[in-house]
């Protein structure tokens, strides 16, 4: 019998008084559910059995009584995590969590699924159960290769029939190619996000002597666990303290105190703090100190440097305080109004908090946080990018806490709205293949603009545009393929075959036109090989002829038009430096239809729109290693470069490590486009030969199908930490993400070999390099020419 894993997760719903909590057993014996009660009776705590389940996992939902709340203020999973993790009957769990098992909505066709991937196998365990939409709103992290398991077993069952919908990720403003797995998946839905007409934010509004002197929005980060809505509160800025310099002239004293890296010496009991962002500290240990001075609560402002609009304290938590962030320059604003020389009072200010509904300026444009495409291979095997869709991503939530009201926005929020489409589709056209259904949904979705008005948006960042359902479910015509890819220059597909079906019972006519779209530069190499926070838009337009683009199609009748595709000359303001961004450039292939209802007579019916996309330039040429930013470079621990002592009249000094005492040699690194292999060799010159010799290979780290990095701090760059031990099988030492490389790292301390693992060795004492080696886009593992190199500086291994 395989074994079921175990899963505990908070649920969503919290009640006055009480906490639930979802329990999966180690088994599918249904006596398993007995046992577990009879365990948590012997250790004093009595729970209510709310339901139980053992179709699809075998399990209960239980409800813990507030009398059996721990009294510390520590989390009130507390009590039953300490009583479970000896528990014979649970493999393990998560607390904090949301429900996993798939909650099933049927209809007369189809059935739906919304699941939390915090389970494995549950995508099977979904399919098993029947059911026909996978709903996971599952994005975010760091780009991904379509290779990625998760985005594999996500496409594996979109090719056994069932409809795959997921989140595209809100990452929107770590800039070009940034697509995350599982939404890189080939058969999968990616859904992104536009702003809709309205929002409901939070303001900071500030008066003097009942005069409004202006509102500033605010949004709380993500683990702040309280909110200040509706709430007057005094408010205190930080204030510089005399300047204390080093003897290097470094300002310690004010730098910390701008910023609250440091202890906090002025007055700020009771009182909502405002800081700078920044520094030399996170902003949870910013909220620390504030919390630890007695503030009830921290505003963050930006500095000189541009910094995330939203912070997460998800590894505080200690941190009870509420913390939100200022948008723009709304924080250097606002201290204004606090400033010795203005002429108005400080204690009369007043400070309230506040929430209500306002129209967005943005309505029906990209949200700014949505994660956009392509992928690095820009569809090579595949008419692929991401996004494919795009909905309205505000969704009103009720009951969540404590009876309570909310909205929430992001890309987890448009993507039900997509799963729901489908299922409407569905009940109402009957079930299909999926990419019937996709291409349904994409032939009528409705091409979105940018902010000017003027160009309609990328086709990077919009896919096919958004989803209008009603006109997928009454359509008559199908267009296929219903994406086109061109790939880079190199890789240029200048010729495809566009099919237009009728399938109502009347005589259309079809006329086929061009729609191009904005173009997008997505980096500046004379900064960094990372891509910008946010593309440049340029002017530059592809042209397209079509074999025919007047035709009329009888009933049930279909025509394929061919359809000859020219790229767009590069803009002169992006001709003149090398090397030169790759350019993305696209458009529609509009299909507009008109039935034939008479002599002379015909019904204008809404078009039809085909995206595709194309890059001007080569992914090969992107540049793999950030050596712009100074990386790869060997640093001590806290990520300081190392420099060779060369400042005397003697032989320069090397650093020297011993890695039989446990010490380690740190090695940064900084990509700007993913590579699907790094190669980190250690190469001894011979004093005979004066060649060099690869003396082995640093393993146990994240080397193949690696993910670019970005530009916020949580995937700044890469490190290793070496222990002096090296491969002699670089193949074979391969890790394809994080998790591989520390499984291989234990399996390898506790002697336990597999054929997924492979021994190290320790390196000899003796001088040596590293040579970091990252494969090109495209690249040929077997040529040279097509690695990208950089070689450390020397160092001794001693011992």
């Amino acid at each position: 019998m395989v074994p079921f894993y175990l899963l505990l997760l908070l649920l969503a719903a919290v009640v006055k008084g009480s906490i639930r909590y979802t329990v999966q057993f180690e088994s599918s014996n249904p006596a398993d559910q007995t046992a577990f009660l009879d365990y948590l009776h012997q250790h004093h705590i009595n729970v209510t059995v709310r339901y139980t389940f053992n179709t699809i996992m075998n399990g209960m939902s239980v409800e813990l009584s507030e009398d059996f709340l721990p009294l510390t203020p520590e989390s009130p999973a507390l009590l039953l995590a300490q009583t479970l993790k000896k528990c014979p009957f649970i493999h393990r769990y998560w607390p904090g969590k949301r429900y996993p098992r798939p909650n099933v909505i049927r209809s007369t066709t189809a059935s739906l699924a919304y699941i939390d991937p915090g389970l494995p196998n549950l995508g099977d365990m979904a399919a098993s159960a029947g059911m026909d939409v996978i709903n996971l709103s599952l994005g975010g992290g760091v780009s991904a290769w379509g290779e990625d398991a998760l985005a594999v077993a996500l496409s594996n069952l979109a090719d056994r029939g069932i409809i795959v919908v997921v989140a595209q990720g809100n990452e929107g403003r770590d800039g070009i190619a940034r697509t995350p797995s599982p939404a890189i998946g080939e058969h999968v839905i990616a859904v992104g996000s536009v702003d809709n007409a309205y929002r409901m934010p939070q303001y900071l509004r500030v008066s003097y002597e009942d005069n409004e002197l202006g509102s500033y929005e605010y949004a709380l980060t993500t683990g702040s666990n309280s909110l200040i809505h509706d709430t007057d509160l005094e408010f205190v800025p930080l204030t510089q303290h005399p300047r204390q310099k080093s003897t290097m002239g470094i300002d310690y004293e004010h730098h910390r105190n701008e910023t609250g890296c440091g202890p906090i010496k002025q007055d700020v009991f009771g009182k909502i703090v405002l800081a700078q962002q920044g520094g030399s500290c996170s902003d949870g240990q910013k909220a620390m100190e504030v919390q630890k001075a007695g503030g009830v609560g921290l505003l963050l402002y930006g500095g000189e440097e541009q910094v995330d609009d939203m912070v997460s304290l998800d590894q505080y938590p200690v941190v009870r305080i509420p913390v939100a962030t200022l948008h723009g320059q709304d924080g250097a604003n606002l201290l204004q109004h606090f400033r010795p020389d203005s002429d108005r009072d400080a204690s009369k200010l007043s400070m309230r908090f506040v929430s209500h509904t306002m129209a967005i300026k943005s309505a029906g444009q990209m949200s700014a946080f949505s994660t956009w495409g392509p992928d690095p291979e820009v569809g090579t095997n595949m008419a692929e990018w991401k996004d494919d869709v795009l909905n309205f991503s505000i969704l009103d939530l009720a009951n969540i806490v404590a009876r309570a009201y909310t909205t929430m926005s992001g890309t987890s929020m448009a993507t039900p709205y997509i799963s729901g489409c489908v299922a409407l589709l569905m009940q109402a056209t009957g079930k299909a293949p999926p990419v019937s259904i996709i291409r349904h949904l994409l032939n009528h979705a409705k091409p979105i603009y940018t902010s000017s008005g003027t160009q309609l948006e990328s086709i990077a960042k919009q896919g096919a545009g958004l989803v209008q359902i009603y006109d997928s479910i009454m359509a008559s015509t199908y267009v296929s393929p219903y994406k086109i890819s061109l790939n880079d220059t190199e890789h240029f597909r200048p010729l495809t075959q566009l099919t237009i079906e009728n399938t109502s019972n009347i005589t259309k006519i079809y006329r086929l036109k061009h729609l191009p779209v904005a173009a997008v530069a997505g980096y500046d190499f004379k900064k960094s090989a990372v891509p910008l926070r946010s593309g440049k838009y340029q002017v530059a337009n592809g042209s397209v002829r079509f074999g025919q683009d007047s035709f009329l199609l009888d009933p049930s009748e279909k025509r394929s038009i061919s359809v000859h595709f020219h790229q767009p000359r590069m803009p002169k303001e992006l001709d003149q430096d090398a090397p030169i961004s790759p350019l993305i450039y696209g458009g529609f292939l509009q299909v507009r239809q008109a039935s034939v209802v008479g002599d002379n007579q015909t019904i204008q019916d809404k078009p039809l729109h085909v995206p595709y996309f194309g890059v001007l330039g080569n992914q090969y040429d992107l540049p793999i290693l950030d050596k712009v930013k100074g990386y790869p470079y060997i640093g001590n621990a806290d990520g300081n470069r190392i420099q060779p002592d060369d400042s005397r009249n003697e032989p320069m000094t090397i650093p020297t490590y011993n890695f039989e005492k446990g010490e380690k040699l740190h090695l940064y690194m900084r990509l700007g486009s993913p590579t699907t292999l790094l190669k980190c060799e250690l190469i001894k010159i011979n004093d005979d030969t004066i060649k060099e010799a690869v003396v082995g290979y640093v393993a146990r780290f994240h080397n193949a199908w690696v993910p670019r990095n970005d530009n916020g701090r949580d995937n700044y760059d890469y490190s290793v930490h070496w222990n002096g031990q090296v491969a002699l099988d670089y193949r074979g030492s391969l890790s394809p993400s994080v998790a591989a490389a520390k499984a291989a790292a234990l399996a390898d301390t506790q002697g336990l070999l597999s054929s997924s693992t492979i021994k190290t060795y320790p390196a000899d004492p003796g001088v040596y390099h590293l040579r970091l080696s990252a494969l090109k886009i495209f690249g040929d593992a077997g040529r040279k020419e097509d690695w990208e190199s950089w070689d450390s500086l020397e160092f001794g291994i001693i011992g």
